[in-house]
């Protein structure tokens, strides 16, 4: 799926909308449990599929019309729409994401991040800092979110990039490393990987590089009834290991 995003002033005080490409429209039946050999289908929209999002507001300066456009692209890089969202489902892409280079969206998410992160006086900027192939916070922010009980992004790591034929088996990889990984808990777990208790703390995403696909996985804090679950991040590292453990060649 792709998206425009279109901003005009109209009465209400702020309107999201979103419009079907009606030539470019297209619901089919797909599997999102490719780890199941029983697995059922569900309608939901095929790729390629174009949608047109306006967002509308009443005389607000500019300034608050490109936060919200800035939150808006940074939601559809880091996570998507529909069920199972936070395994690379629902995936949603820009009209020019695919015009853009590796580094190039790496350098757009950090941007996008931290412009909607700036309102924060208790925080110096920028926030966050890309280090090699992950975007984490800086020190001062580091400290700041310490105290914080709520699912904060604790840092961004960029995958392997891939391309159109290996899409389904990047699928079915992300689907049997959660399958394995809720295998090896303990019923008394808090599971950051997600669980009855707890939705996944970890959300794997997909963006379009011209004819490839760079995964983003994105981890958040662990909170459950107050309580921060995981607080080393290694089950979670582990999931994520487990997806790209083995090298997609071109």
């Amino acid at each position: 799926m792709k998206v425009n995003i279109l901003v005009v002033q109209t009465p209400p005080l702020l309107r999201l909308q979103m419009r079907a490409n009606p030539k470019l429209f297209k619901i089919r039946k797909h599997s999102v449990t490719l780890h199941k050999s029983n697995t059922f289908l569900i309608k939901s929209f095929h790729i390629g599929s174009r949608f047109n999002i306006s967002l509308k507001v009443r005389k607000e300066s500019q300034k608050d019309v490109d936060w919200y456009k800035n939150m808006i692209k940074l939601s559809f890089y880091l996570s998507g729409m529909g069920k199972r969202v936070r395994r690379a489902r629902g995936c949603v892409m820009l009209y020019d994401s695919k015009e853009m280079t590796v580094d190039q969206t790496k350098a757009e998410i950090l941007t996008l991040l931290n412009k909607i992160t700036d309102s924060n006086p208790e925080i110096s900027n920028p926030i966050y800092i890309l280090d090699k192939n992950e975007i984490k916070p800086t020190v001062l922010s580091q400290q700041y979110n310490k105290t914080e009980k709520r699912p904060l992004i604790q840092k961004i790591v960029f995958g392997k990039n891939f391309n159109e034929e290996k899409l389904n088996g990047y699928l079915r990889k992300v689907d049997e490393a959660g399958h394995w990984i809720k295998k090896q808990q303990k019923e008394t777990d808090v599971d950051p990987t997600g669980d009855k208790d707890l939705a996944s703390a970890i959300i794997v995403s997909l963006t379009k590089i011209g004819t490839d696909y760079l995964p983003i996985y994105t981890y958040v804090k662990a909170i459950y009834k107050r309580e921060e679950y995981d607080v080393e991040l290694s089950r979670r590292s582990e999931f994520q290991n487990m997806i790209e453990r083995k090298e997609m060649k071109k």
